[in-house]
């Protein structure tokens, strides 16, 4: 048993088919919007649900199709758009002189980043262009129309290309507009946060198609529970559905849990119930960046909301309002319900809860229950939260918005 690898991982994008579970319905859509010559396409969804993997399979998909260019957005957090784009300009002249629609001498480097950009991608739509016309010649002995390739850039985590700030977004969105414009043959495949795409205002987002990529089916995560590990370990009945219910689907945790079973339990070769609270606790034990940015990120009446969330036993399922209510009052009489409906609001838009009609919540990684009952103390955290100063701040920010919604004195000008 030494000798066999983990086949799990979590936090890399998955690489090989033989670790692609699900996603079917994103890459049908993606081939579909693309033949249908759609321009613009948003693949959206939470941090860490699998934007990545889907994208890294399309270039062995439409490999007959369409040349595809990608560009990892993530590796340039922090930069501003002029930064990003000049590392876009290099990357791209890279990967078009590797597949032949440039050469070295077309670089440009005197251009500014967003110039130079552009001019690459004429370059390599009139390669393409003259590529097709010669192949169609060949053929029939008459050139005529272009029926060649198209081009697909791919921005991955596109967010994080202008600092992830709604003004850098717009400069983004008004350069890939002028892009698009510029470059007929184009085509764009953004994947972007649910965070990041709810804050988008942008006209060229009109004419977007949007998919959001959510936690995989039942039947996919039973087979990323199974199919990996098949050979090397058994499963006790109702092991596989409880481990899909601890990580409510998500596939970075299901990784992450099934990599730390396989290194507990792999010798045993055969996992149940109690093979599952052992890796649990494990879990539970180690650092998680992820669960610790969402607590630092909320405030004291988040604080509150989570820990009453997590700390009503038993409670795996929808959660009500009022529910959360009663359990923070028994800690604190003085608690203001409507701090604590907005809370829950909050989390909700934050993609931390998932609404569940209009009244109630479950969280939208069981795991992060668990880690918060381990983790917090919800009679340290809900007596320490002042009710009558998060009151005042809600009234007050209630109020800004309703300055915010007052007309305009002249009617806004239509956009072209």
């Amino acid at each position: 048993m030494s000798n066999l690898v983990n086949p799990y991982h979590a936090g890399r994008p998955v690489e090989g088919p033989e670790m692609f579970f699900g996603r079917d319905d994103a890459l049908i859509w993606v081939e579909q919007q693309l033949t249908l010559d759609r321009r613009l396409l948003i693949l959206r969804g939470p941090d860490l649900i699998g934007k990545t993997s889907v994208v890294r399979r399309l270039p062995v998909l439409l490999a007959e199709r369409i040349r595809c260019l990608y560009f990892e957005g993530k590796q340039h957090r922090g930069r501003s758009l002029s930064q990003s784009l000049a590392a876009l300009a290099g990357d791209l002249a890279n990967q078009l002189m590797a597949q032949d629609l440039i050469s070295p001498h077309q670089v440009d480097t005197a251009t500014d980043s967003a110039t130079a950009v552009t001019s690459l991608l004429r370059q390599a739509s009139l390669a393409l262009e003259a590529e097709a016309s010669a192949s169609e010649a060949s053929s029939t002995g008459i050139p005529g129309r272009n029926q060649g390739q198209r081009l697909l850039l791919i921005l991955d985590d596109a967010h994080r290309l202008s600092d992830g700030e709604p003004p850098s977004l717009n400069s983004l969105f008004d350069f890939l507009a002028n892009l698009l414009a510029d470059v007929p043959c184009l085509q764009l495949l953004l994947t972007l946060s649910e965070l990041s795409y709810a804050q988008l205002n942008h006209p060229i987002l009109l004419s977007a198609e949007t998919f959001r990529l959510g936690p995989l089916s039942s039947d996919a995560a039973q087979q990323l529970i199974t199919r990996p590990a098949q050979g090397a370990l058994r499963f006790d009945a109702g092991v596989t559905n409880r481990i899909a219910e601890i990580t409510s689907n998500h596939p970075y945790y299901l990784h992450l849990f099934c990599y730390t079973l396989y290194n507990l339990c792999a010798r045993d070769a055969w996992i149940n119930q109690s093979d599952i609270d052992r890796v649990l606790d494990s879990l539970l034990t180690l650092p998680n960046r992820e669960f610790q940015a969402i607590w630092d990120r909320s405030n004291w009446a988040e604080r509150g909301a989570l820990t009453a969330l997590a700390g009503l036993k038993g409670a795996h399922g929808p959660i009500t309002r009022q529910e959360v209510l009663n359990y923070v009052r028994r800690f604190d009489p003085r608690v203001v319900p409507d701090v604590i409906l907005d809370a829950l609001e909050s989390l909700a838009d934050r993609g931390v809860l998932v609404r569940m009609g209009a009244l109630s919540y479950r969280f939208s990684v069981n795991l992060f229950r668990y880690w918060l009952d381990r983790h917090t103390d919800p009679a340290e955290v809900l007596t320490a939260v002042d009710w009558n100063q998060l009151s005042m701040q809600l009234s007050a920010r209630s109020a800004s918005s309703e300055v915010e919604i007052v007309e305009p004195s002249s009617p806004p000008t239509e956009t072209a």
